[in-house]
């Protein structure tokens, strides 16, 4: 966090037990600027709450919600909140139970990483180290911890009680990506590689670490050659502190914002591994040539980073020259949301207490920006407000979206859950499809839904669109009824549809596994016809590659064969 940034998140902190009292009048005054939307409170009574996460995706009413101050985890189900986990933190300014992310496979391992500041002789005490620890979910607690990552107190460092990161979250690799804040070290007279001020002595923060599910390093780390462990871990350094990432469901890349000292925010994105984002040196575009206390009032250049081998610097999507202390970010692919929101990045700050929309370019590597933002930074607070589509939200420090399709945030400042909605909200189709023995990301792959009307008999029009990086889809429904139907994705054969109702603002909840593949030709049989055109391409990356590994070969041959003769189920 900047200075600014800093003294609104203690003021927030200090003002929370306030804040909680006096939730129903501070709520008049909380706006969305698009009057086609709305809000409304889902749980209260938090404590200084902080991260949270759906435990399971079919449901919106069961989640985690971690606190903060107290190192507790919350287990909430249909509006019961109850204690599962009490863990021993440092809590003193950023410190404290800071994230939790399940695994990809959780449904059938039922991992859970946590991430904390750890303390030895009990709560708001001295700090120990930040790590991230992965527990067992049993449907009541969490057991079996296994401790996957931590940074230590060091003595020949600082070990601040700023910038301690905390949020994680899963790529499309199935790899772990865990923030690290620099913990005020590697100050200019005390140089790092990670603050790039130095150039052979680690910090061991300082940057987005890529780590395998047990803690490992990844072998495709791209400085896995380096002689310190620490570096071996990093994907991204020259970071000074973030609250959000998220990777794009529809491109898989990776997404962060990054908080700024007295000046100068950012967004960034990821597109490989190796990015030097440029603290301590460089905050803002290269060219602004900012300067602040922590690097001497000096203008550096992007050639006086240190830069490891495969390392890499790009300037900042976007940029605040004023502090905001950005937070959250999601990208909006619900059908829920139409118009200027839908698939945007959301985002969240807490100086302000805003919300804010970004439109993204058709290339989703930055934003649709004109007139005064065209040059990619808002330089006084006028031109900040230009994205703001909310305000008087306090610090909401998490977003998610629920198997209904609704956005949730975490308010930490009033202890609660909140949902965003549109005030008449379309009926939609929500679900996750699974492609057994696909290699390949199921990323924008096609999906076709139709649909039968059970009391009409009316087929409508098939319901067309893609999947993103996770198989999740989203699609708008016919208005409420009773109707079965088929889903096919790509070359799968297409699955039934049992009958379900659908309320006229509702939403249906589907989890298809798809299994008989090799439907090259779309007929949603497999046939000749598809067993032709994958000979025919044989030994290329051509249509017949149906388990998507890249090259059409006797694997694809065999599963051709394998449903031969199958044909989907129609509605």
């Amino acid at each position: 966090m900047g200075a600014s940034t800093a003294r609104a998140w203690i003021a927030l902190r200090r003002m929370s037990a306030l804040a909680l009292l006096t939730g129903a009048l501070l709520a008049n005054s909380q706006t969305l600027v698009d009057t086609s939307m709305t809000w409304e409170n889902v749980v209260t009574g938090l404590s200084n709450p902080i991260n949270f996460e759906f435990v399971s995706d079919k449901n919106p009413t069961e989640m985690w919600v971690t606190e903060k101050n107290t190192g507790r985890v919350k287990h909430i189900f249909n509006g019961t909140v109850r204690i599962v986990l009490d863990l021993q933190v440092s809590n003193s300014t950023d410190r404290g139970l800071l994230g939790i992310v399940k695994h990809p496979d959780f449904e059938q391992n039922r991992w859970v990483y946590l991430y904390y500041s750890t303390s030895p002789s009990g709560e708001g005490a001295d700090w120990l180290s930040n790590r991230v620890v992965r527990f067992e979910w049993t449907g009541d607690e969490f057991i079996n911890p296994l401790l996957i990552w931590e940074t230590f107190t060091d003595p020949n460092q600082p070990n601040g009680n700023w910038h301690q990161g905390g949020v994680m979250a899963f790529g499309p690799d199935r790899k772990l990506y865990i923030v690290t804040g620099d913990l005020h070290r590697g100050r200019i007279w005390a140089g790092r590689i990670e603050q790039n001020t130095h150039a052979t002595l680690p910090s061991g923060v300082g940057g987005i670490l890529r780590l395998n599910d047990d803690g490992t390093t990844p072998s495709d780390n791209p400085f896995v050659s380096h002689s310190a462990e620490s570096i071996r871990r990093m994907w991204t350094y020259g970071l000074r502190n973030s609250f959000g990432i998220e990777f794009d469901p529809r491109t898989g890349i990776l997404w962060y914002t990054e908080n700024g000292p007295d000046f100068w925010d950012e967004i960034n994105y990821v597109e490989r591994g190796g990015m030097n984002s440029g603290w301590l040196l460089i905050m803002g575009p290269d060219s602004r040539d900012a300067r602040y206390p922590e690097n001497n009032q000096t203008a550096f250049n992007a050639s006086n980073l240190v830069n490891l081998p495969n390392s890499y610097y790009q300037d900042p999507v976007f940029s605040w020259y004023n502090t905001i202390g950005p937070i959250a970010c999601k990208f909006i692919t619900s059908a829920r949301f139409s118009g200027d929101w839908s698939e945007n990045l959301f985002m969240t700050d807490t100086n302000t207490a805003g919300l804010y929309l970004f439109k993204m370019r058709p290339d989703r590597k930055g934003f649709l920006l004109d007139g005064p933002l065209s040059d990619q930074v808002a330089d006084n607070l006028a031109e900040r407000e230009m994205n703001r589509i909310g305000s008087t939200f306090w610090t909401i420090t998490d977003v998610k979206f629920g198997a209904d399709g609704f956005m949730y945030l975490l308010g930490h400042a009033h202890g609660r859950i909140l949902r965003i909605r549109p005030v008449s909200p379309p009926p939609v189709l929500n679900g996750k499809a699974v492609l057994e023995n696909y290699a390949a990301l199921p990323l924008n792959m096609p999906i076709t839904i139709r649909l039968r009307n059970e009391t009409t008999n009316e087929l409508h029009d098939p319901i067309n669109s893609v999947l993103d990086w996770k198989g999740n889809f989203s699609v708008r429904a016919p208005s409420g009824g009773t109707f079965s139907g088929s889903i096919k994705v790509g070359t799968y054969l297409s699955q039934s549809i049992e009958e379900f109702t659908l309320a006229a603002n509702g939403y249906i909840y589907l989890d298809p596994a798809f299994g008989a593949n090799g439907d090259v030709n779309g007929d949603d049989i497999v046939d000749d016809a598809d067993l032709l055109i994958v000979l025919e391409s044989f030994g290329t990356d051509g249509l017949g590659d149906v388990n998507g590994d890249g090259i059409v070969d006797d694997l694809d041959l065999a599963i051709v064969l394998e449903s031969f003769g199958l044909a989907g189920h129609q509605p």
